[in-house]
């Protein structure tokens, strides 16, 4: 059995860090040594260093759809799958060359993190657009009820009673009456957003 230098599981370990269960997020792995009790899809037909990426065993599917008979027993706690073999034309790379080498693969880990993190990015960013398009839409119906349930304010109604220092427009009190509801709308609907499970 082949296994990486520690030199290499070291490294993969520093850039790519450790997943709940202890194991590191990436692996240099030689594939021929794939076994159905280890955590690792089979993947090449002829042998090569492969790095690998952990994925959780949500990622494999229900554990009743998984193909145990190929597989092997279901990846409860995760499974590795090829991310980039390593080969020379038909051959395999060997470890310390220009195409395989603790650099390249230190790069590869970096690019896979920050392609995650971008993505990961763009997700909370439509996420809050959709939220804010939501605030937006019941904003406009709550104003949209307030508005239609408004009564329709004549003269009588619209009186000040000059000199009486005390005293506003019944017109004055119901739009302030307005702007308070939707203030306390607006913080309810904060409230339920704030505790809404995506």
């Amino acid at each position: 059995m082949m296994t990486a230098p520690k030199l290499y599981t070291r490294e993969l370990e520093l850039v790519g860090g450790r997943n709940q269960y202890g194991l590191p997020n990436f692996i240099l792995w030689w594939t021929g040594d794939w076994r159905p009790d280890a955590p690792l899809l089979p993947i090449l037909d002829n042998p090569s260093w492969a790095l690998m990426e952990w994925h959780p065993p949500v990622d494999a599917g229900h554990p009743e759809l998984w193909p145990g008979e190929v597989l092997g027993p279901y990846p409860n706690r995760g499974y590795y799958d090829i991310l980039q073999p390593f080969r020379r034309g038909s051959e395999p790379s060997t470890l310390d060359s220009a195409e395989l080498n603790v650099s390249i693969l230190r790069q590869m880990v970096r690019m896979m993190l920050k392609i995650r993190d971008d993505s990961m990015a763009k997700r909370m960013e439509a996420f809050k657009e959709r939220d804010r398009l939501d605030s937006e839409a019941r904003q406009k119906q709550i104003a949209d009820i307030l508005h239609d349930g408004m009564p329709a304010f004549g003269k009588a109604e619209a009186i000040s009673y000059r000199g009486n220092p005390g005293t506003t427009t019944t017109l004055k009190k119901r739009i302030e009456q307005i702007y308070q509801n939707l203030s306390h709308s607006n913080e309810f609907s904060r409230l339920g957003r704030g505790s809404r499970i995506e």
